[in-house]
């Protein structure tokens, strides 16, 4: 049996959650305004992030959750979380 190929992810504004569920991969800005990936079973991460969209693949289709001007990621054992200042 092959790995499983989605992550927990959880996406937290002020406001309260926008997204609570499994992702393929996720796509955040850095403070350096390019883009980075996260995919399953990531090396455990801490970062700043920047101002710019939050973007996610699931089912094979990639959309948009929020435009954010910052936040923080963290991941661990197969999750993700995103606190963003949209």
């Amino acid at each position: 049996m092959g790995k499983i190929k989605t992550f927990k992810l959880k996406i937290l504004s002020e406001e309260g959650p926008l997204l609570n569920g499994e992702c393929e991969v996720l796509f955040i800005p850095t403070t350096s305004k390019e883009e980075i990936a996260i995919l399953p079973y990531h090396t455990p991460l801490i970062s700043i992030i920047g101002k710019g969209k939050v973007k996610v693949r699931r089912n094979n289709k990639i959309e948009t959750i929020v435009e954010i001007k910052s936040g923080i990621l963290y991941v661990e054992n197969n999750e993700a979380s995103v606190l963003v200042n949209a």
